[in-house]
């Protein structure tokens, strides 16, 4: 199963083996999912530049998008990170389900603000 193969690979109790490239993804040091994407531009769906594991992107409103993933997650306690390139802005957690994870940006005044170079990755067990 996959959490006895999370609990041998977190906890090395077989040194003689290794990771095959097939069970890497199930670590939970691994990113699950992540993308970069233009957030401040006006359109209705933010197209992600790369990605992996994003079937979408929603733009929620001013500052908050939504990761959807093609391969949902293994349950809703997971860690969802962001990043822009903008100065003085902040990334504030969002709702996080299995298939759907959130994100919001804030200025310095608490202001929700659209970015620009947004990084998302998402870790968590798959």
């Amino acid at each position: 199963s996959n959490v006895n193969c999370v609990t041998k690979m977190v906890d090395q109790t077989n040194e003689d083996t290794y990771v095959p490239p097939d069970l890497v993804i199930h670590n939970p040091g691994v990113s699950k999912a992540w993308a970069m994407f233009q957030g401040n531009i006006s359109t209705p769906v933010p197209t992600p530049t790369c990605y992996h594991n994003v079937s979408s992107i929603i733009d929620n409103g001013t500052g908050s998008y939504s990761l959807c993933y093609d391969v949902n997650m293994g349950s809703t306690t997971y860690v969802v990170l962001a990043h822009s390139n903008q100065k003085h802005v902040s990334q504030q957690s969002g709702l996080n389900v299995a298939h759907t994870g959130e994100v919001g940006f804030a200025n310095n005044c608490h202001a929700a603000v659209d970015t620009t170079n947004t990084f998302i990755a998402v870790f968590g067990l798959h």
